[in-house]
């Protein structure tokens, strides 16, 4: 999901926003151009707003997977946890002795 969200974020970029920077540096600032100007300027907002969203989005995304599928490494870790508690517990019901012999 986020590849994807950042991959229209780069869209966006390289078809929107690149050409009309370069229109909007090709008007330049006489009075003339004033009108000209203003519409690049908002439809270049417009898009950047679109960007700016789109990537806010393609950094949640993975944020909001980590979250809801409980990232299998803390599972994994839980499970760890568990794992060297019941060790431990069954370590603790029935110690080596001294002498290191194990009984087998």
């Amino acid at each position: 999901m986020a590849l994807a969200l950042y991959t229209a974020t780069l869209v966006i970029t390289v078809c929107a926003n690149i050409p009309l920077n370069i229109r909007l540096g090709s008007v330049g600032t006489s009075e003339h151009a004033g009108a000209g100007r203003e519409f690049l300027e908002r439809r270049w907002t417009r898009w950047n707003i679109y960007r700016t969203w789109l990537s806010l989005a393609t950094l949640l995304a993975p944020c909001i997977a980590w979250r809801r599928f409980d990232s299998p490494l803390a599972a994994e870790s839980a499970f760890s946890a568990k794992s060297a508690g019941q060790v431990i517990h069954l370590a603790a019901k029935n110690p080596v002795p001294p002498d290191g012999e194990t009984g087998f």
